[in-house]
């Protein structure tokens, strides 16, 4: 299957470099995107993204022998996205790019699977954030704002995210796009303006045909949220003993990625990012969350009662289900 070149773009100023960095942080090691590393001819001391530097001349060479997929200019720089960097692709994979809108035909012509994703943001906002930069004169800044305010992006495959709030709800609507990009996102988003996204790790463990899982009002995997500082391994280790009582007795295994919403009646909404991991357990403890339950069930006994995305995980996992699998 091939996957997904998703092209960032947007005019300077609008916040891209952002957001790319905030989704990159949410979804560090969640196999089904990878985010491209950009050839650029700009010292890496200059600031911005995270890109390899390359002089001019390298840059030329490289793209004589055919290293670039797709390049373009820009303010006096060159930009490339290498081969190397889009093997992904191959795999099914997601690639997010920071792209320019000038290549955004190119970009649609060249690949098989594109979505463009349009940061936009206010005039003034831009304004400012160009200045606060430090980077330009006035007059050059203006001729930006002229830019991209004159270069609008459109087509079917447009998804717009407006730049206006704050970083926290821009990567939270960023991720939410790449999501349903991808299209492994289950359950309807809830009428809310903002759900932030929260990493968590899940455990798939069996005993012939039965499953572990942590019953409280309902049937959900072992796992939780990834706190800051924790592995995806070091959260699923912890979350199992303390919703179960089980201790891991095998190195886990990750076995794929899904996402969904979790609305809360009181309190925050969620953007759960569900990693699925297998391993071996023992029973060591008492479970120490209140009102959890660890109970082996076959999941075939309680399938109508459990979530699309625990579904999803369970066929991953090779396990027998009914026929009709639900929609994603």
């Amino acid at each position: 299957m091939t996957g997904s070149l998703i092209f960032v773009v947007g005019p300077s100023g609008v916040g891209k470099d952002t957001l790319l960095d905030g989704a990159r942080h949410w979804l560090e090691g969640d196999s089904r995107f990878h985010f491209l590393r950009r050839d650029i001819t700009r010292p890496e001391s200059a600031g911005g993204e995270a890109h390899n530097p390359v002089s001019p001349e390298a840059f030329e060479a490289r793209l004589q022998a055919g290293e670039y997929a797709l390049h373009w200019g820009a303010h006096d720089l060159r930009y490339g996205l290498p081969h190397s960097e889009l093997e992904g692709l191959e795999r099914g994979r997601s690639v997010i790019a920071n792209g320019s809108r000038s290549a955004v035909d190119t970009a649609r012509r060249l690949f098989e699977r594109v979505a463009i994703v349009s940061v936009t943001a206010d005039e003034d906002l831009l304004r400012r954030r160009l200045k606060a930069r430090a980077r330009e004169a006035d007059a050059d800044i203006e001729k930006r704002i002229a830019r991209a305010t004159a270069f609008e992006v459109t087509g079917e495959d447009v998804h717009t995210i407006r730049n206006d709030g704050s970083v926290e709800d821009g990567v939270a609507k960023f991720v939410e796009v790449l999501a349903l990009l991808d299209g492994r996102l289950f359950r309807q988003r809830p009428q809310v303006d903002i759900v932030y996204p929260r990493p968590g790790s899940y455990l798939i463990t069996r005993r012939d045909q039965t499953v572990l899982f942590a019953l409280t009002d309902a049937y959900n995997l072992p796992g939780g949220g990834i706190e800051q500082g924790e592995t995806p391994e070091q959260a699923l280790a912890r979350e199992v003993l303390e919703e179960t009582g089980c201790r891991l007795t095998s190195a886990p295994q990750y076995l794929c990625d899904a996402s969904c919403y979790n609305a809360q009646q009181d309190g925050p909404s969620w953007h759960k990012l569900h990693r699925f991991f297998t391993a071996n357990v023992e029973e060591v403890a008492a479970p120490t969350e209140p009102d959890h339950e660890p109970v082996w069930v076959n999941p075939l006994d309680i399938w109508d009662q459990l979530g699309p995305e625990i579904r999803y995980g369970l066929k991953q996992a090779g396990l027998r289900v009914p026929e009709k699998m639900p929609a994603q």
